[in-house]
């Protein structure tokens, strides 16, 4: 059933640009390590990566969407997570390619199929203003991956509930 729901997304939200040019990936890595030569910081973005669930490109639009679904019953994760603005500037230039990416309309999508029973309940929507990707990149994650990777990082306990996934047994942050 839940892939299904799934299934039925894609078809509807490819059927949004009917008659236009579209490319889908499915289950595709994604990596921000392109970054590290536009701007630097090759060390810290080497390792930066994960796997789109769905990624639809519509070039004569300028739009991207990717998705992530997520089949767990556990936490409740929204479409302006991290993890998928991390995944949206991966694909940005890895897949489009183009020196233009600020100007693509990007819009993310996160499924919970076993979160609520209804299907226009646990379909997450958002989308970045152009530029606003890269703000994040600039303003959050690279300071992120400054601190930890330092030689005394701080840690903050994830205030959503993440840390109760972590391995980190003995980690300050949880205490």
């Amino acid at each position: 059933d839940c892939v299904n729901q799934l299934l039925s997304w894609v078809q509807d939200t490819k059927a949004l640009y009917s008659g236009l040019e579209v490319i889908e990936i499915v289950e595709q890595r994604v990596s921000l390590s392109w970054l590290a030569d536009v701007v630097g910081y090759k060390e810290l973005l080497e390792e930066v990566a994960g796997t789109a669930d769905y990624i639809l490109i519509v070039p004569s639009e300028r739009v991207l969407v990717v998705a992530d679904w997520k089949f767990g019953r556990g936490v409740e994760v929204f479409a302006t997570s991290d993890q998928l603005k991390a995944y949206a500037l991966g694909a940005l230039k890895a897949l489009i390619g183009s020196d233009d990416t600020h100007y693509w309309r990007v819009r993310a999508v996160i499924g919970q199929p076993r979160i609520k029973s209804d299907v226009e309940e646990h379909i997450y929507f958002t989308k970045w203003r152009q530029g606003e990707l890269f703000e994040w990149y600039e303003d959050t994650l690279i300071p992120a991956l400054i601190n930890a990777t330092s030689d005394h990082p701080t840690f903050n306990p994830d205030e959503d509930g993440a840390c109760k996934f972590c391995r980190a047994v003995g980690c300050r942050a949880r205490y």
